[in-house]
């Protein structure tokens, strides 16, 4: 990572002028003049302010990439380990949605099917009552004939008939 770093600051400073980074060399915190002098023997201090400037914001700028370049490093961990942690899980999640659907799928299948032979039962039932009418009609008619009078009357006779034999019959029990 240092090496990308010293990459980047190098690649920063080539659009320096050549001139200003041969005669400056960064020592610790100071600038120290290493070229020719200006024609009065002087350094010339507006060069060394403005290449110390620079230098500054390029080390500010190398400080903020490298938190960059952490936290970075950091979020990529964090959601590969996400992935990893909860990939099997989804997947396994997802194997089990498809598999109830397929089994609601069944369940409806079987549902249509019961629902088509309660449609059938219940018209076998309405046409079984349809022509059992007239049959149920004929012998209510029937019923009604009956002379309940005449038949009470015979009941009453036959259980006087029966009596004595059925006295006979308990003294044998």
């Amino acid at each position: 990572m240092a090496c990308i770093i010293s990459a980047a600051i190098q690649s920063s400073l080539m659009h320096l002028p050549l001139r200003v980074l041969h005669f400056y060399k960064k020592k610790g915190r100071q600038l120290m003049y290493t070229g020719s002098r200006n024609e009065t023997g002087r350094v010339d201090d507006e060069y060394l302010r403005l290449l110390q400037k620079m230098i500054e914001k390029q080390e500010r700028s190398v400080r903020v990439t490298r938190i960059v370049a952490a936290a970075e490093c950091i979020l990529l961990t964090i959601m590969l380990a996400a992935v990893v942690i909860l990939g099997p899980r989804v997947l396994g999640t997802v194997k089990n949605v498809d598999s109830a659907m397929e089994e609601v799928d069944d369940l409806i299948v079987d549902v249509e099917k019961s629902l088509t032979k309660v449609t059938t039962l219940a018209e076998d039932a309405d046409a079984l009552v349809v022509a059992n009418e007239t049959a149920v009609n004929e012998a209510i008619g029937h019923f009604n004939e009956v002379d309940f009078e005449s038949l009470n009357k015979s009941i009453a006779r036959l259980s006087e008939v029966l009596k004595p034999l059925a006295d006979f019959a308990e003294l044998f029990e």
